[in-house]
């Protein structure tokens, strides 16, 4: 079965043992990635379209939604519950990192994160996105030590404000296949603008590079560290919610939590 989704030609196939889904891209790059299982790597696929150059396979990841800030250009309306009347923010940028290994909700106690998500909180609350992904890292390590399992090698991360982001992300996830042992990461850049929250980053300089001074501090300046490629995105697919102009263009406007 092939469908289209984001700009992307997508083929499904499914047997009694897996379901796979390989993602053609538009340079020719072929994704190969399962729907989410925790602590299990993508398969190995084979494709036959004569639009593949080749089939790759996409290097397991974990990934850390960023979900605690005050949201105060929105009235301080929880963010993570805007709704289209179908999905929250939250649920769109959960299903945008559905691939990873193990996803780390970052955000107050009392958000409903779903059971198949780990969730914490930054230390203190409001300190901060890069406090955030501190906060995530440690979470998600503490997790892999639990299962005595290591990290994967590379850490999505992402806003919770980017309902759009999904097509992003596969483009993202494709340039780690051939990432060279001297490239430590990948940010967004959409019209010249830097994306610090849409990146992926090899999981161990990333949280050597968060471990310290986190607290109210500006995350471009901890990613930078790490030297990371710019991949050129479409600003559609990064456009976020800060305002309710912003939600309301983007069509996330109905809370569905008021209070968490």
């Amino acid at each position: 079965m092939s469908f289209v989704f984001g700009g992307y030609f997508h083929v499904f196939r499914q047997d009694a043992h897996h379901a796979t889904l390989a993602v053609i891209i538009p340079e020719g790059l072929t994704s190969v990635h399962t729907p989410h299982d925790p602590l299990r790597a993508p398969d190995n696929g084979t494709r036959t379209q004569h639009s593949v150059t080749r089939t790759a396979q996409i290097p397991a990841f974990c990934a850390i939604i960023v979900a605690g800030g005050k949201s105060s250009r929105l009235n301080n309306t929880p963010k993570a519950g805007l709704s289209n009347g179908s999905h929250t923010l939250l649920e769109r940028a959960l299903d945008a990192a559905r691939q990873a290994q193990l996803r780390v909700v970052v955000g107050p106690e009392t958000l409903p994160v779903p059971s198949d998500a780990l969730h914490t909180r930054e230390d203190p609350p409001y300190s901060g996105p890069a406090a955030a992904l501190h906060t995530g890292l440690e979470k998600l390590a503490a997790a892999y030590a639990a299962r005595e399992q290591a990290p994967p090698a590379w850490c999505l991360i992402l806003g919770v404000d980017t309902p759009q982001i999904a097509p992003a992300v596969q483009k993202l996830l494709a340039h780690t296949v051939d990432a060279s042992t001297e490239t430590l990461g990948y940010w967004g850049v959409a019209e010249g603008v830097f994306q610090p929250l849409i990146g992926i980053y090899r999981f161990a300089p990333l949280r050597e590079a968060f471990a310290e001074g986190s607290t109210n501090a500006s995350v471009r300046s901890f990613v930078k560290r790490l030297a990371p490629v710019a991949v050129e995105l479409d600003p559609a697919h990064t456009a976020d919610v800060d305002t309710w102009e912003q939600a309301h263009e983007l069509g996330y406007s109905t809370p569905r939590w008021l209070d968490y």
